[in-house]
């Protein structure tokens, strides 16, 4: 069942208030002929759009697979990401993802990746999103995680020594908006990076004969063979010439 109410003003919503349940849905993927199944979906919405930013009095997203929260301001510009991270700004933004990754890669082994003789067992992929202040500046901070990934391939058990994860840190600057921290990290990976909208450095380091070694159970990665250490220093100019 649907029931959502919105209003729509010069071509832009300005908001909608609702709820959607479902029971046994399924979605089919006609090019790769894989379904999405879900025995439940739950969806409950309240939100508002003014001035250059969407006020979400709630969000809630329940599947089989995946629970999603959300509740603060969205910035819907870069002009709007700027009042919106001021120290004195009455904004806020929190919001909390877990998804099964196991129950989503079965269902998708074409779109993942997964090799054929591959089954992934269990595995999460949690995160949130956040406003934070200190020191008189308001951040926006962001982080995510695979853990317990595990499988079985050919017959045999298999797993990521390690978790994987992302972490984003923004905050205003008199330029716009600049990244504090930027940190994505496993067995195999880490990588470091901060800068704004026009410049960023980073610092990577990969161990690529582990690389091959943990990924290559579940995912195929063709003909290559990896091997060695990576690493590399740089600055990225993102700003138009």
């Amino acid at each position: 069942t649907v029931d959502i109410q919105s209003k729509v003003v010069d071509g832009q919503l300005e908001n909608a208030t609702g709820t959607i349940k479902g029971k046994q849905l399924e979605i089919d993927n006609v090019q790769t002929k894989e379904k999405i199944k879900t025995s439940i979906l739950n969806v409950d919405v309240k939100l508002t759009q003014k001035n250059q930013m969407i006020n979400i009095d709630k969000m809630n997203l329940q599947t089989d697979w995946a629970k999603i929260q959300a509740g603060g301001a969205i910035p819907t510009t870069i002009n709007s990401l700027d009042s919106f991270l001021k120290a004195d700004a009455n904004y806020d933004l929190n919001g909390t993802f877990d998804c099964d990754a196991a129950a989503i890669v079965s269902q998708l082994p074409i779109t993942t990746g997964l090799k054929d003789n591959a089954q992934i067992t269990s595995g999460n992929i949690t995160g949130d999103i956040k406003t934070t202040g200190t020191a008189g500046q308001k951040q926006i901070q962001a982080q995510a995680k695979l853990a317990n990934l595990k499988g079985i391939v050919d017959g045999k058990q298999a797993a990521l020594s390690a978790p994987i994860t992302a972490l984003v840190k923004v905050s205003p600057d008199k330029d716009g908006v600049n990244v504090d921290n930027l940190n994505v990290s496993s067995s195999f990976l880490t990588i470091n990076a901060n800068g704004n909208l026009e410049q960023i450095k980073f610092d990577g380091n990969a161990d690529l004969t582990k690389l091959q070694t943990e990924l290559s159970h579940f995912v195929d990665i063709g003909p290559y063979k990896l091997a060695g250490q990576f690493k590399e220093s740089a600055q990225v100019s993102l700003s138009e010439q």
